[in-house]
């Protein structure tokens, strides 16, 4: 037991050890709902008559397991004792992958809705300026959800974003010119 009580980066090696478990314990309820959202969440899912929760389940499964093991990840790390501007780079880093994951899903989600949904109906109207437009607009509503996101994310890991934003407002200008 004297060898678990010898201190390295401010720990004892028995809770790098343990934050270890808890990441490797991570990974496998993570492996878990894997198997869970395939083989139950996706099958109640297809009984239904709309099409949309399928869509959903589908967007939501890789960020949904990629956002619990961060959490894991986080619990595991968080346990452990660090200087504080460790701990600060660790904190933003930590909230910094969790918006981006989250712009993932939101930015997969509209991709899923506007292919499921619009797109058909752009395919049925006799226009052609929507057929047109359609691509467009999705590459636009793509690149905004991202910018506003690592936006978010940059201001959350502590950047100053205001400059980013006023560039962003004279390159709007220039285009909108």
């Amino acid at each position: 037991m004297d060898f678990f009580d010898k201190q390295f980066y401010h720990n004892t090696i028995g809770d790098w050890a343990i934050s270890l478990l808890i990441i490797i314990g991570a990974i496998i309820v993570t492996k878990l709902m894997v198997w869970f959202i395939k083989n139950i969440v996706k099958k109640l899912s297809a009984k239904s008559k709309t099409r949309i929760d399928d869509l959903i389940v589908d967007m939501l499964e890789e960020p949904l397991i990629y956002i619990f093991a961060l959490g894991g990840i986080w619990f595991a790390v968080n346990r452990l004792t660090f200087t504080d501007q460790v701990s600060q780079y660790l904190y933003h880093g930590f909230w910094f992958v969790v918006i981006l994951v989250a712009t993932w899903f939101i930015a997969r989600l509209l991709e899923a809705l506007i292919k499921e949904y619009l797109t058909p109906v752009v395919e049925e109207s006799e226009s052609s300026i929507d057929d047109q437009l359609l691509p467009v607009a999705r590459k636009v509503i793509k690149y905004t959800i991202w910018i506003l996101g690592i936006i978010i994310a940059l201001n959350n890991a502590g950047f100053n974003v205001g400059a980013v934003l006023a560039g962003i407002g004279i390159g709007g200008l220039a285009l909108a010119m």
